[in-house]
């Protein structure tokens, strides 16, 4: 079957403690997410097609669930899921979990472990395949922030004019809230 090829561009952002103490997820310029200020690591999931119905924000920390669930969730994301995580302040040794490093490096990380406490982390990667963007601020002095200018997601032909209208136009996901 042919297909229609979208492109999307996707900004990341992580803010260490000095730094601001915030994670936050753009899709084509718009707000992905609400600011995340609550300590933790952040991770938006696209199960599928890169909109918002198909997307699902986790998180692990102090407010969040446990690290195990947090590798769980990306661990069983379908190879060639979009995968976006940031960190937001201290989160507290959830990067030095070896179940969540090996599922991060799942989605193509090559420098989660570097991270520490307190820093910046943002990666944008595809779930068995390999990092788009990635970086790690160790100081949690600098933010990180990552850009993808063109992801290419591949669609059904037969995605309708009024739901493609939709990869542009998200709104905003809430913790908790899209596909599972």
């Amino acid at each position: 079957m042919p297909a229609h090829f979208h492109s999307a561009r996707i900004t990341v952002v992580s803010q260490g403690v000095a730094a601001g103490s915030m994670a936050k997820f753009y899709l084509d310029g718009e707000p992905l997410t609400q600011t995340l200020t609550l300590p933790g690591l952040y991770a938006v999931i696209f199960h599928s097609y890169i909109t918002l119905e198909h997307a699902s924000l986790i998180s692990a920390g102090d407010f969040g669930s446990t690290p195990y669930q947090f590798a769980k969730d990306i661990m069983r994301s379908p190879q060639g899921a979009l995968i976006l995580v940031a960190a937001a302040g201290n989160v507290n040794g959830v990067l030095d979990d070896r179940k969540v490093q090996n599922a991060l490096e799942r989605a193509g990380a090559t420098m989660a472990r570097a991270f520490r406490d307190g820093g910046s982390y943002a990666l944008a990667g595809v779930v068995g395949g390999h990092a788009l963007a990635e970086t790690v601020v160790v100081d949690g002095i600098s933010a990180a922030a990552l850009e993808v200018p063109a992801f290419q997601s591949i669609l059904p032909e037969m995605v309708r004019a009024e739901e493609s209208r939709r990869f542009v136009d998200l709104g905003l996901i809430e913790a908790g809230s899209g596909a599972h």
